[in-house]
């Protein structure tokens, strides 16, 4: 499976939302799904059944370029890191999760 061969592009080539797949062409998905490609996503999609859409990105710059451009057309936007494994520690300094998150240095 794609998660088990533990690399990005494999898992980008393979997520979908089948739910994605009922929408009519020109929801507002679709068009916030290409703003965060043509931003850098390496994987977007629709979360569930909606509203939320989301991107994966390689390297973080390119995700704040993406937030960035979503928040300018008045969405919400948030940055968010992978949860660390057992064997590693936050990369981050994350003081809007501080507070609820095991790994904060704060």
């Amino acid at each position: 499976s794609a998660l088990a061969s533990g690399t990005l592009d494999t898992i980008a080539e393979t997520a979908y939302n089948v739910f994605e797949e009922v929408l009519p062409e020109g929801t507002e998905v679709f068009g916030l799904k290409h703003l965060l490609t043509e931003n850098g996503a390496v994987l977007s999609m629709m979360s569930g059944s909606g509203p939320s859409v989301f991107g994966v990105f390689r390297d973080e710059s390119d995700a704040k370029k993406a937030a960035d451009a979503a928040l300018a057309l008045g969405y919400e936007s948030e940055l968010c890191r992978p949860v660390p494994s057992e064997n590693e520690s936050c990369v981050g300094d994350c003081s809007s999760c501080a507070a609820s998150c095991p790994y904060s240095k704060s």
